[in-house]
């Protein structure tokens, strides 16, 4: 008798109230753009003040596609492709932006270049410290991660570099994207991978690389000097038609949101 009295009342819920019950979104996914979609959150808070948008911390992109299925995210940010195994007619995905995947040392370092020749010697342990002769202290990302899938595809000559690292005694494997980034500025020495956009948009306190003298900027990523990128989408479910998640969608398209983007070091993709 309670719940039939309760359905009731609910279905008379005055239509202005109703949106309060709907108007929450849950992003999560890959640590690479959280600190975007933060700042794209707040911009959109603006002129949605009544959208609750909660992002949570990275669950990587795997993680972000599974609760996108099981409807315990309205958006997912991923740095791949979904896999045949993700892939439904319910789940949608849209390549968004790409931003150069770096490799970073701390802000307080004196280093600003890096060759793939010391790239091969760090990892392998025969280059043991930096010209100014503070000792060079590698990150390494899971064997399966996407940084570690893109430094091997594209820098082909250093493959055997990071097999040889993961038989190394002592290097620390990051999990996350901020795990990786609070590493390299937390240790003397460190040097591992981040990406254009964490760094700009979370202000961690780490510097990207130039790679063999050519810089890791969004104008580069663009003329292809550097070579370096993630791939980054959104991932939903498109049997749900969800007025809030459809109008944010559209912000991230709009002026404001590509200026967002393109300011927090993206090569947007309309």
């Amino acid at each position: 008798m309670y719940r039939t009295l309760l359905t009731i009342c609910f279905l008379f819920i005055p239509a202005a109230q109703a949106p309060l019950f709907a108007q929450a979104l849950v992003l999560g996914g890959s640590g690479t753009d959280l600190g975007t979609f933060r700042l794209l959150a707040d911009a959109f808070r603006e002129s949605h003040p009544h959208v609750d948008i909660t992002i949570l911390p990275s669950m990587g992109s795997g993680g972000g596609i599974k609760a996108v299925k099981h409807q315990k995210l309205n958006l997912a940010l991923t740095s791949r492709p979904l896999n045949n195994a993700e892939r439904s007619s319910k789940i949608k995905a849209i390549h968004y932006a790409s931003t150069p995947l770096v490799l970073a040392v701390s802000i307080t370092s004196p280093q600003r270049d890096v060759t793939k020749d010391q790239i091969n010697q760090i990892y392998t342990g025969k280059l043991k410290q930096w010209p100014d002769g503070s000792p060079t202290r590698p990150i390494l990302r899971p064997s399966q991660d996407s940084d570690t899938k893109i430094l091997i595809n594209t820098l082909a000559e250093c493959e055997q570099c990071f097999i040889e690292a993961y038989h190394r005694h002592g290097i620390p494997v990051a999990l996350t994207d901020q795990e990786s980034a609070d590493m390299i500025a937390r240790v003397p020495g460190a040097i591992g991978t981040s990406t254009l956009a964490l760094i700009l948009s979370e202000k961690k306190p780490i510097k990207a690389l130039n790679l063999d003298g050519v810089a890791p900027t969004v104008e580069n990523l663009q003329n292809k000097t550097y070579p370096m990128y993630k791939k980054l989408y959104l991932v939903y479910n498109n049997d749900h038609n969800l007025q809030n998640l459809n109008a944010f969608l559209n912000f991230i398209y709009s002026d404001k949101g590509q200026s967002i983007l393109l300011n927090t070091g993206h090569m947007t993709i309309k």
